[in-house]
């Protein structure tokens, strides 16, 4: 037992690094497109720093972590915080259903968190993964106002 923990502690800082190098190029790619698409720089920082950092530590830090050392169980803990983020996403958005769409990207963070218990690396992949949405997004609407 006392070698994975070892593990978890020597793996942690290497994970930090690793999901920035992941997160940048698409938080710049996706910086590039929601420009092109005509977003404001201000809803680009909610989306890329502000957003992933604050939901990462309510989800991650917070609940998901409250939850493990309740000894809720690491799959259950993961679940749960996955499917309120889910919840807070669709409240957020005016469609609870529009949530579910959130729940599997959150599954993949909170099992990054209980892996490696690395808000900073959450937060990096969760920025990553808003920029691949905002790219995705912004060549949807680029090929629909095309045609």
């Amino acid at each position: 037992m006392r070698s994975t923990a070892n593990a978890r502690t020597v793996a942690c800082p290497m994970v930090a690094p690793a999901s920035c190098l992941f997160a940048v190029p698409l938080v710049m790619l996706g910086g590039l497109a929601a420009t092109w698409s005509g977003m404001g720089y201000g809803r680009l920082v909610m989306l890329l720093v502000v957003s992933p950092i604050l939901e990462e530590a309510v989800a991650r830090a917070g609940l998901q972590e409250v939850l493990i050392r309740l000894r809720a169980g690491s799959w259950t803990a993961n679940l749960v915080a996955a499917v309120a983020f889910g919840f807070a996403h669709g409240v957020a958005r005016g469609e609870i259903l529009a949530g579910l769409g959130v729940i599997a990207p959150a599954l993949l963070l909170g099992y990054a968190y209980g892996r490696w218990r690395s808000v900073r690396a959450c937060a990096a992949l969760h920025a990553g993964m808003n920029a691949l949405w905002l790219l995705v997004a912004s060549s949807i609407q680029a090929s629909t106002s095309v045609l």
